[in-house]
């Protein structure tokens, strides 16, 4: 069993070992990006071949910068070679956590243990014949909404129109990254009461079967689009 993983990395660097671990933000950006209600799987194994990046406040960085500078990666290479089972079934209660978002893997909580592994396994493929396998870790399901984004973009189309050019589309990010909606009517100055994702399909009607008689004798959106309370454009 080969434990000695910078050394071996010295003398036959391995495919991936510049391979850069991007910050998840650089690829899908929160600011711009729509996401659906996050939802957790317990105790699963992990590919870390599928993983890219990390969702840690900490700039992009390579396989073999981690190996090297991680703050706690000399004790995690002491370890390994004084408990390498350890590495080959993480224990309950000291799980690594990824977040999986389209297929590519993130790490959250375990970046030591995600290094020290895929190293370990690369250079011990006898015994680690699936690849580098993280067992029992913690995934987080976090899948772009592009339904969501379907329907903003929808809006965001409707309102160039130019009689809709006094209306703006607000959004309101919240914890967790939930989301909530408004349309401003600044020629009123005032919004419209904030709107759920599932409320947008029914903006998007009312702005696109939007006339005179339905700012007049329409529903609530269709009166709110009035440029004031008395004449309906």
């Amino acid at each position: 069993m080969n434990t000695d993983i910078r050394k071996l990395a010295a003398d036959d660097l391995p495919h991936f070992h510049d391979d850069v671990v991007e910050n998840m933000c650089d690829i899908y950006n929160p600011d711009l990006r729509f996401f659906r209600p996050d939802k957790t799987i317990e105790s699963v194994d992990v590919n870390l071949n599928k993983v890219v990046g990390h969702a840690q406040m900490y700039q992009p960085m390579s396989w073999s910068y981690m190996l090297q500078h991680l703050k706690r990666i000399n004790q995690c290479c002491k370890d390994l070679a004084e408990n390498p089972s350890y590495y080959m079934k993480i224990q309950e209660g000291d799980k690594c956590l990824f977040i999986e978002t389209e297929g590519n893997y993130f790490i959250s909580a375990g970046k030591h243990r995600t290094t020290v592994l895929k190293y370990f396994a690369h250079f011990n493929s006898g015994i680690f014949p699936d690849g580098p396998i993280m067992r029992g870790a913690d995934v987080i399901s976090r899948q772009i909404d592009y339904a969501l984004e379907k329907d903003i973009e929808r809006i965001k189309s409707l309102l160039d129109k130019s009689k809709f050019q006094h209306l703006r589309l607000g959004i309101k990010r919240q914890l967790a990254r939930e989301v909530s909606f408004y349309i401003a009517n600044d020629a009123r100055q005032v919004k419209y009461t904030f709107l759920t994702r599932d409320e947008l399909p029914v903006m998007i009607e009312a702005l696109e079967s939007d006339n005179l008689l339905q700012r007049m004798f329409g529903n609530e959106y269709s009166k709110y689009f009035r440029k004031s309370w008395f004449f309906p454009w």
